[in-house]
């Protein structure tokens, strides 16, 4: 699961806050570096969802399967089509 851009905007808000709120030099900077990192994953996720809007206007809501992909076929016996039968030795 892939966070959405208002989550990481969020988050990279909280993380400024809590390093504008403490006194101390080495929690400031993690803060500092941890609302950095939610706005690069907030970039990407915006990307991201552009992307997918895309997708979806142009109608192709699905990605495209890998050029080597075989649709299963369907089995009327219901097992799977790699199945062996099983034989059972003993009584």
């Amino acid at each position: 699961m892939q966070p959405s851009s208002t989550f990481c905007r969020a988050q990279e808000t909280r993380q400024h806050a809590l390093a504008a709120d403490t006194p101390l030099a080495n929690a400031r900077h993690v803060a500092t570096r941890a609302a950095a990192a939610w706005g690069k994953e907030a970039d990407a996720a915006e990307r991201r969802e552009q992307r997918i809007a895309r997708r979806t206007l142009e109608g192709d809501s699905a990605p495209a399967p890998h050029p080597d992909h075989v649709e299963p076929q369907d089995d009327p016996s219901g097992e799977h089509p790699g199945a062996r039968p099983v034989v059972w030795i003993g009584a």
